[in-house]
């Protein structure tokens, strides 16, 4: 398991590319800024199987960038009781 202090999307990538990181969990501000960011292009995210989102709602715009990046996301999981919201998505085969 790696936890880094604080949210730093260069950190970010780093720690997913050189620690092959498989699984991760974050909130969509969060995804949003990495979508957005100029080293999602030149970053190895082929690690990265399982991409979990919570805390509050994605736009469906949003969680389409994301789930077919770098992620190659096919299959979503959505739990929606009242206050909460998670989605999960795992690599194609």
């Amino acid at each position: 398991m790696h936890m880094l202090k604080g949210f730093d999307p260069e950190a970010v990538f780093k720690t997913i590319e050189h620690e092959r990181i498989n699984f991760t969990l974050f909130v969509p501000t969060m995804i949003y800024v990495l979508l957005d960011h100029p080293a999602l292009d030149r970053t190895d995210l082929s690690s990265l199987e399982l991409l979990l989102y919570g805390a509050s709602a994605m736009s469906p715009s949003g969680w389409s960038r994301a789930s077919s990046g770098s992620a190659r996301c096919s299959r979503s999981f959505t739990a929606r009781p009242s206050a909460i919201q998670s989605r999960c998505c795992a690599r194609r085969s």
